[in-house]
This record gives structure tokens, C-alpha cells and sequence, in this order.
């Protein structure tokens, strides 16, 4: 099995719904057994996270390739320290960002060397942050699924009283079936329920 084996993201199938999915540190222990399915596999579920936190620094195309390339051969040279931790997603997030940034950063030395006048015209999207996106990203889809779980009584209050504005407590009691002063100890039960679904994601 070797790191540079990588194929670009857009020859990369679509990971379907298996049976049973294996999680990122089972991957990267059978990474580190030499499995070479597990290490497609591990790559085909965050080949195209890594691809959109490059191009968040309009790299060349082949400089974008090029960190693409770099990104996995870090995490296979890095697997037995990753194995260690929590999710492998915000990990190689900051390895795609760090490795797009120097890659600009060697652009611009080579285009500024270029130009006397030191102007430079490659520049990086000062509001791109992808580190903070894709856990913003990650942790949305977390409390949706987690809001899914939900009993239809919570889902009907917590989604009254944070997506609508223009509904009031009289409203929402009316509509639960209870007195509104009831409303603030349901809702304290609601979060505690969405607390838990959170957790057991």
C-alpha cells in the first residue's frame, strides 16, 4: 500500500450505504495492517472534504493537485498518532488548509521574485477560514440529525420557539395542549433530550 496512490476526487466513487460502516479509527488500523481497501475507503470518504478546503485557495491546478497529493501522504505518514484521536475530519481539514497555504505562500515568493516592483497577483481569500467552516458544517448536520430524534412534542416546541419569531408562548401552549407557564420547564426538558441525542452522536 502506498500514500501517493491517490486518485483525484472526481474519480473517486460515491460512497454508498453499506451494511456496516466501518468508523475512521477501524480504518486506520486496518490502514495500518497494510489493508489497501481500508485506505481507498478512508480516502473516498474525505477526498472531496480536502478537495473544497483547497480550492478555498484558488491554488493553479496543478499546485492543487499537488496538495491534494501532499494531504495523504501527511495522514499516512501520520496514521498511528491519528488513530489516537476523536474524528479524523477536522485533522485533515487543517492539514489541506496548511498545505494550500504554503503552497500560495510559494507562489507568491516566485511571483514576486518575478516582478521588481514586488507587486503580487496571487492572493488568498482573506474571509476563507475552511477549518471553521467544515466543523460549522459538521456540527449542523450533528444537531440536525440529533433534533430528528426527537420527540414530536420537543421537535413542535424547540422549532416554535427558535425558527418562528412570530409565534408567542400563548400560541405554543395552545398548540401543545398545556398552560404557557408550562412552556419553560418542557423546554428545559427538550434541551436535556437534544443534549443526549447530541452526546450519542
Amino acid at each position: 500500500m502506498r500514500a501517493e496512490s491517490v486518485q483525484p476526487p472526481s474519480s473517486l466513487p460515491v460512497p454508498g450505504a453499506a451494511a456496516h460502516a466501518a468508523d475512521d479509527g477501524e480504518l486506520v488500523g486496518r490502514c495500518l495492517d497494510g489493508d489497501d481497501a481500508a485506505w481507498h475507503e478512508l480516502i473516498g470518504r474525505y477526498a472531496r472534504l480536502v478537495e473544497a478546503v483547497i480550492r478555498r485557495y484558488h491554488l493553479p491546478a496543478e499546485e492543487a493537485a499537488d496538495a491534494f497529493q501532499d494531504v495523504w501522504v501527511a495522514l499516512w505518514r501520520s496514521l498511528a498518532s491519528v488513530r489516537s484521536q476523536e474524528r479524523l475530519g477536522p485533522w485533515l481539514v487543517t492539514t489541506a488548509g496548511r498545505t494550500a497555504w504554503d503552497a500560495r505562500k510559494r507562489l507568491a515568493r516566485r511571483h514576486e521574485s518575478q516582478q521588481p516592483d514586488g507587486a503580487l497577483d496571487i492572493m488568498v481569500d482573506p474571509a476563507a477560514d475552511p477549518e471553521h467552516d467544515a466543523i460549522e458544517r459538521e456540527t449542523s448536520l450533528r444537531v440536525r440529525a440529533a433534533f430528528a430524534t426527537l420527540s414530536p412534542r420537543c421537535r413542535k416546541l424547540l422549532k416554535a420557539l427558535f425558527f418562528d419569531e412570530t409565534v408567542s408562548y400563548a400560541e405554543i401552549a395552545q398548540e401543545l395542549g398545556c398552560s404557557a407557564n408550562s412552556i419553560g420547564p418542557i423546554r428545559g426538558r427538550c434541551f436535556r433530550e437534544l443534549r443526549d441525542a447530541l452526546a450519542d452522536r
